[in-house]
C-alpha cells in the first residue's frame, strides 16, 4: 500500500456535518475519500467488520477507521490492538465511546458531529507525516464554492494547515466578504455559483488597485476557460475534486508572491542582486 494508508468502514447514515438533512448524507463518504486520496492517502473500504479484518490482515494499513458499534465492531478493534494497527472510533453516544476508550482507543468522534470532524481526527493522526509547511504561515483565505459541503472539507483542512479561513457559498456573499474584509488575500473561487459566476467576480476583482490572488476551482476540465481565468489574472485553474496538497501549496506561492510585490522596489531589486552574488 501506499505511504499512508486506512481501511474504513462505511456507515452510509452518517451526515456530512452536524445537523445535516438525511437526502445530503450518501454523498459524505465519497468526499471524505475524495480528499483524503488527495492527500495521497491509500483508502480501501470495507462494509462489515470481518471484511475489515481481512483488510488488515492483507494490507496492513496504518489506521482502521470504524463504528466499534457495529456487529462485530469491537472484534475488529480487538485485531486491530494485538496486530498494532492504529484506531479511530466512530461512536453515536457516550456509551460507546467510553466503552471504545477502555479498548485503549484514544481517538474517537462523536457519530453527529460528521464527516468534517472524521477528516479532522484522520489529518490530526497523520500530522506527523504531512507536508512540512509553517504551522502559522500567515493570509487569510475565502472558500467560495457552491457546495457548502466541498467549502468546509476545504476549510477543515487549511485551518489544520495554520491558515484563517472563511467561506461563502454564493457570489454575492464572496463580494460582500472582499468588499468588507481587505485583509483577505487568496480566494479559492468555484466557476458556477448560484448567482453570479466565478468567471465575473474574477473579472470584477482584477480590476481593483490591490485585489486578492484568486485559484480558480471547477469540475470544467476546459482549456479554453482555464485559459481565460489565467488572463483575467487567476492564479491557476485546478479541477475538481481539488488535491489539497497542490492547493495548499498554489496558496503558499500566492502569499509568498503577494509579500515579494508589496515590498518597495529597491528591495526588490536588491534581494536581486544578493541571490545573484550568492549564485556565484
Amino acid at each position: 500500500m501506499a505511504n499512508k494508508s486506512i481501511v474504513i468502514v462505511d456507515m452510509k447514515d452518517r451526515p456530512l456535518f452536524a445537523g445535516s438533512p438525511p437526502f445530503g448524507r450518501s454523498r459524505g463518504i465519497e468526499m471524505l475519500v475524495e480528499m483524503l486520496e488527495s492527500l495521497s492517502i491509500s483508502v480501501v473500504r470495507a462494509e462489515t467488520a470481518g471484511e475489515a479484518v481481512t483488510l488488515m490482515d492483507l494490507l496492513h494499513p496504518d489506521l482502521l477507521l470504524i463504528d466499534p458499534s457495529i456487529p462485530e465492531g469491537f472484534g475488529a478493534v480487538d485485531y486491530a490492538a494485538v496486530h498494532g494497527f492504529d484506531v479511530i472510533a466512530m461512536t453515536e453516544s457516550e456509551t460507546v465511546l467510553n466503552h471504545a476508550r477502555t479498548y485503549g482507543i484514544p481517538r474517537t468522534v462523536l457519530k453527529d458531529d460528521g464527516w468534517d470532524s472524521v477528516l479532522e481526527a484522520v489529518l490530526a493522526f497523520f500530522e506527523e507525516n504531512r507536508a512540512p509547511f509553517p504551522k502559522d504561515p500567515g493570509g487569510r483565505i475565502l472558500v467560495v464554492d457552491s457546495s457548502g459541503d466541498v467549502a468546509g472539507l476545504i476549510s477543515q483542512f487549511l485551518v489544520g494547515r495554520g491558515f484563517s479561513v472563511s467561506t461563502a457559498s454564493i457570489g454575492s456573499e464572496c463580494m460582500a466578504a472582499l468588499v468588507s474584509d481587505p485583509s483577505i488575500e487568496v480566494v479559492v473561487l468555484d466557476f458556477v455559483l448560484p448567482d453570479v459566476g466565478g468567471m465575473e467576480i474574477l473579472k470584477s476583482v482584477s480590476r481593483w488597485q490591490s485585489p486578492p490572488t484568486v485559484i480558480m476551482i471547477s469540475a470544467l476540465v476546459d482549456g479554453e476557460i482555464a485559459r481565460e481565468a489565467r488572463a483575467l489574472g487567476a492564479f491557476d485553474y485546478m479541477i475538481k475534486p481539488v488535491n489539497l496538497h497542490a492547493l495548499e501549496i498554489n496558496i503558499v506561492a500566492c502569499l509568498a508572491r503577494s509579500e515579494y510585490r508589496a515590498q518597495p522596489w529597491w528591495k526588490r531589486v536588491a534581494g536581486g542582486f544578493i541571490r545573484t552574488a550568492q549564485s556565484n
